[in-house]
């Protein structure tokens, strides 16, 4: 992924700065990703892309999962579809969102391979991140440090996403 979006992000021969000059913004075309100001955001938004698909598959399976006898009776009943989808369609969605934000959570902190690929931390370490500096220390032999910063990292995630597990499931069971 890293390498395919590295290519699209060429400043010479890349599909982003290509399309930018054919619609006449050449001014705009960049080296998004040598950009110290860029590198980041570029590799957010690959992350972002990638991480679509499989949110989409859980949403997906959540709304077929949702008995269609709730919404047949919400339509008898007079309901919207603006109401349909507020009273009916989204608390039943509501572990879907659990489980997509805890794993969005999860992969935006331990986010290694887009950066390794697509920017290796840089240009300068404008586009470091825990991961690639612990990747970075123990290429350099400092295996303690290394090994330091991943369980920081490990223990920094179930800090955030446990309590945050926790109050989701509880809203999600007060909800259907």
């Amino acid at each position: 992924m890293g390498l395919v979006f590295k290519g699209l992000m060429n400043p010479n021969t890349g599909f982003l700065n290509n399309t930018l000059r054919s619609l006449g913004l050449g001014f705009l075309a960049n080296n998004w990703i040598a950009d110290p100001k860029m590198a980041i955001h570029c590799t957010s938004i690959m992350e972002t892309w990638r991480a679509t698909g499989i949110s989409m598959a859980i949403y997906l399976a959540g709304l077929q999962a949702i008995p269609s006898e709730y919404l047949e009776a919400a339509i008898i009943d007079g309901a919207s579809s603006w109401k349909r989808f507020k009273y009916v369609t989204f608390p039943l969605l509501a572990p879907s969102v659990t489980i997509n934000v805890i794993l969005c959570l999860i992969y935006g902190f331990r986010m290694f391979e887009v950066i390794h690929y697509l920017t290796a931390g840089g240009p300068g370490d404008s586009s470091q991140v825990m991961q690639t500096l612990a990747y970075k220390y123990m290429g350099q032999g400092f295996f303690g440090y290394s090994a330091a910063i991943t369980i920081i990292l490990v223990m920094f995630i179930l800090v955030v996403t446990v309590p945050l597990l926790v109050y989701m499931r509880r809203r999600d069971t007060a909800l259907t």
